[in-house]
């Protein structure tokens, strides 16, 4: 399966270890569809004390319980996504649009792919006669929209036994007509979800403020500026 570049990807960079000594470093760089150790080593304090777990590691050997980096979900299995939605404004107002992982072709799916798949063709289709006279084709419309997986406000469900949480980047504003209850409808999760706001799933402002010049929105929702430099 290919996938179209996009350079407009929000990154996290999280030291876990390391920041105050000389080795044992452990860094990490999280996108909301991947997440990579870049550094990763071991304390050098008390190297060459025998009583030391560490004094007694050779190349090739696995490293001891207590001397990996204390990373939550990654040297573990993190929770399976159990669906995503976003938020997205078409001509006729806003509107949930959801999907389920068993109804997606991808395993591994993230917004990414539900954007480059679904939701970037149909804005296109809605949108490309009220701004045709930019974009005369819903190709071309849609290949403008393409970049712009960050724009909306977006979120996933993951499940916690018999309840769930869902993780999302940005409160919803009174203007869009929907609030938490009509999301959680979408999966049938009625009164057995935690919101918890994750910056992992935060708009934008780049996608963002294109998106408004492209559909020529008045609206504006909050969104997490980024750095690209």
């Amino acid at each position: 399966m290919s996938h179209r570049l996009c350079y407009n990807v929000p990154m996290k960079l999280t030291i876990h270890r390391g920041a105050k000594q000389i080795g044992g470093s452990c860094v990490e760089l999280a996108t909301e569809r991947a997440r990579l150790i870049i550094d990763a080593g071991l304390p050098l304090d008390d190297l060459h004390d025998p009583a030391k777990p560490r004094a007694k590691l050779r190349p090739g050997q696995p490293i001891p319980d207590g001397l990996a980096p204390k990373v939550p979900g990654l040297f573990a299995p993190g929770p399976k996504v159990d669906a995503i939605y976003y938020l997205v404004r078409l001509p006729s107002g806003w509107r949930v649009q959801a999907v389920r992982a068993e109804e997606f072709p991808v395993e591994d799916f993230g917004h990414a792919d539900y954007w480059e798949q679904t939701l970037a063709s149909l804005l296109a289709r809605e949108w490309q006669p009220a701004v045709a006279g930019e974009f005369r084709t819903v190709a071309a419309c849609r290949e403008e929209l393409l970049p712009l997986v960050y724009a909306f406000p977006r979120g996933r469900v993951v499940r916690q036994g018999s309840k769930f949480a869902v993780y999302h980047g940005n409160n919803l504003e009174s203007f869009m007509q929907c609030d938490r209850k009509a999301i959680e409808a979408c999966f049938g999760i009625q009164g057995r979800a935690k919101w918890v706001l994750d910056e992992h799933e935060q708009c934008v402002a780049h996608d963002r403020d294109r998106m408004r010049e492209v559909l020529g929105l008045k609206e504006t929702w909050p969104a997490a500026s980024v750095n690209w430099d």
